[in-house]
């Protein structure tokens, strides 16, 4: 299948720009470039299959049959992967229980603030490889990606050859892969569980499982305010896509924290139907980054109106926030500003930002 990443400045200039991607998806093209050992579609089935070849018989079988009715299809059995196999079964969790799911049970009120349908827990094992997945499905691509950009703490890489956004990182001697894809997002959790001691764990291994999950996910590109603040090379920054600020506040940067949610919902109009999409943009070695801002709205009204609304407050700057913020005039259905003015006045980023979007 084909799709199209139309990517757009956020650098000195920006520009607009296309990347095209697609083709026929093949989990084997979708493997990290350095290679994996998890990513394949195995052929490998299970000796629970009376069906199964003789030389099968011996692997063990994993625990599927235990897995919950309900479970996402996207979470592959045993016997669709090679090597690994499951030893924890399917749990779901209903949005009501979400935080039962999460590994960090602190981020349980941010993701509240998306529309998620349900949630999945399971774990599997590849050699002395143990990982805990879970599995997060929303009801649209961008509160997948909202998700996505508030579990995550650096900008991610888009993989063309899946249409995925993945980050890998190392946290406390574990490697975390995480990845986006249409309306789901998974992420992993690999340590080494060993008798012999302590050996090296692979983040292609792990970063491997997640492409083959992630290749079980109907593909889509990615939201168009993400795609609006794009670099002109395809090069991502970071990105974080809200419903509502609160979930922007639980990131624990120095200035996403100085909101107040209340009174920001208030002044963009987020009423849970309108996405604020949010970047943080390099400005220059030992610089601090510019953290601009784009909301697009139903009609150009709700767009004058917030306008109106921010422009009001500003004129009387209750705090630092307000005091170092900048909007510019709304154009269309969309309304951008920067909440560090003094980068931006060092970037301009602003007015390039608005001759790409649309009237």
């Amino acid at each position: 299948m084909s799709r199209r990443l139309a990517a757009f400045g956020v650098g000195i200039v920006w520009a607009s720009s296309v990347l095209l991607c697609g083709c026929d998806r093949n989990p084997d093209q979708a493997r990290p470039e350095t290679g994996s050992t998890g990513a394949t579609s195995a052929a490998t089935q299970s000796a629970a299959d009376p069906a199964l070849p003789a030389e099968t018989s011996r692997r063990p079988t994993g625990v599927d049959r235990q897995d919950d009715p309900a479970a996402p299809r996207a979470l592959p059995k045993t016997h669709e992967l090679h090597g690994w196999i499951k030893t924890e079964p399917v749990q779901v969790f209903p949005p009501d229980r979400l935080a039962e799911a999460l590994f960090a049970t602190d981020l349980a009120d941010a993701f509240g603030t998306f529309r998620i349908r349900k949630a999945a827990r399971c774990a599997y094992r590849h050699d002395s490889t143990v990982a805990q997945v879970l599995l997060i499905e929303a009801e649209s691509a961008n509160d997948a990606f909202g998700v996505f950009s508030i579990m995550t703490p650096r900008s991610g890489v888009f993989h063309p050859a899946d249409g995925t956004i993945r980050v890998v990182t190392r946290e406390s001697g574990a490697v975390v892969a995480t990845g986006w894809q249409g309306d789901i997002v998974a992420q992993i959790r690999c340590a080494v569980q060993s008798d012999a001691g302590e050996t090296a764990l692979s983040a292609e291994q792990c970063e491997g499982l997640l492409v083959r999950i992630l290749f079980n996910v109907p593909s889509a590109e990615p939201p168009w305010l993400l795609r609006a603040i794009l670099s002109e090379k395809g090069e991502m920054t970071k990105v974080w896509l809200v419903r509502r600020t609160a979930a922007l506040t639980a990131v624990g940067h120095p200035v996403l924290r100085q909101i107040d949610p209340g009174v920001m919902d208030a002044r963009l109009g987020l009423n849970g139907e309108v996405f604020l999409a949010v970047a943080s943009v390099p400005v220059a070695k030992g610089e601090r980054p510019n953290i601009i801002w784009l909301v697009r709205y139903e009609t150009p009204a709700d767009a004058q109106a917030a306008g109106q609304r921010y422009q009001q407050a500003l004129q009387s700057a209750r705090g630092a926030l307000d005091a170092n913020t900048i909007t510019d005039e709304p154009k269309g259905r969309f309304l951008v500003g920067s909440w560090t003015a003094d980068q931006e006045s060092l970037q301009n980023l602003l007015p390039k930002f608005r001759t790409i979007l649309p009237d």
